[in-house]
């Protein structure tokens, strides 16, 4: 049943609201692929890099160890990524994919923040 499931959830207000506007499908239809695309872009570039866990989504999760420095750290610099211990994984970051150069910015300050990955 999990490969029948979306690949990204999208709420039902949400999806009434994109329903509900002129042109929100062809929008979708144009942004889904790069939003794919970008996403699976930046999971190979972090993967060469770190230990990670990438399902598709346009999201995915990172082990950095001290992941309160490092969110502080990537806050400086002006990058938003979210703790994963309220998920039960402590040392793990969620990222999310944005356009490309957004995402090589994300990786190069996480290996310049974490000079031993792996």
């Amino acid at each position: 049943l999990h490969n029948l499931a979306p690949a990204w959830a999208l709420p039902a207000g949400t999806a009434a609201l994109l329903t509900a506007l002129p042109g929100a499908q062809d929008f979708l239809h144009q942004t889904l692929p790069d939003v794919a695309r970008n996403a699976a872009g930046l999971a190979g570039e972090l993967a060469r890099h770190f230990e990670i866990e990438h399902h598709g989504t346009p999201y995915l999760t990172v082990r950095v160890g001290d992941t309160a420095g490092v969110c502080a750290a990537l806050l400086e610099r002006s990058l938003k990524v979210r703790d994963c211990a309220s998920y039960g994984q402590p040392e793990w970051i969620r990222v999310s994919a944005r356009l490309p150069d957004e995402n090589a910015g994300l990786v190069q300050a996480l290996k310049e923040l974490l000079k031993e990955p792996r």
